[in-house]
């Protein structure tokens, strides 16, 4: 908080929801791949220091410097580099200046996100505390069995907090189709595996 940064919880089953860090996952494993390693071997990890540095040192279109610049003041040189140029000498960047400009390209950018995936996008329903609602769930389950068969939407849920970005909190009902017991999931719910729970006359 002192820093101003906020911490906020996804939803399951929901990649959007946490796009921005599984874009940079796909991106450092299509450059462990570059490297020679493979996603099933062991020592993925020895490369892994390849991979920062070289993130690290290129320059990102949008803030339009390296992150490494950003963050230390310097331009990231690799090892080859060092020694073909044999003493090395990083330039010293103004890093409070720098700073306050990549915030600036930041902020232009996901304004102009915004207002692309805002353009055609349909206002999402709202559910208040204390609703009961219903959850859609995965085709496939842990242990590799499938429910596309089955109903589509598993509850009832109640809403226990409006978390804000389309998400909510819920807790499951007791007596609920997947309630076993005393044991009730409690987790966070992304707005479009939602639906209003509804009593049918024929269960009065």
């Amino acid at each position: 908080e002192e820093n101003g940064i906020r911490h906020y919880t996804t939803a399951v089953a929901v990649p959007r929801g946490n796009g921005q860090v599984e874009r940079f996952n796909r991106t450092i494993l299509d450059s462990l791949a570059a490297t020679g390693a493979k996603t099933d071997a062991k020592d993925w990890d020895k490369n892994i220091d390849k991979v920062q540095l070289g993130i690290n040192s290129t320059i990102n279109s949008t803030i339009n410097t390296t992150p490494g610049e950003v963050l230390f003041g310097i331009k990231l040189n690799s090892k080859s580099e060092r020694y073909i140029n044999h003493v090395y000498e990083p330039a010293i960047t103004d890093v409070t200046k720098l700073r306050q400009e990549v915030f600036e390209r930041l902020e232009e950018n996901r304004k102009r996100q915004d207002e692309y995936q805002n353009k055609n996008k349909r206002k999402a329903p709202e559910f208040k505390v204390g609703e009961k609602v219903l959850l859609k769930i995965s085709n496939f389950t842990s242990d590799g069995t499938t429910n596309k068969l089955k109903e589509k939407f598993k509850g009832p849920f109640t809403v226990t907090r409006v978390m804000g970005n389309d998400r909510y909190e819920v807790k499951e009902d007791l007596g609920s189709e997947r309630c076993s017991g005393s044991r009730r999931y409690v987790g966070v719910a992304a707005v479009e595996n939602m639906k209003p729970f509804v009593v049918r006359s024929d269960d009065i």
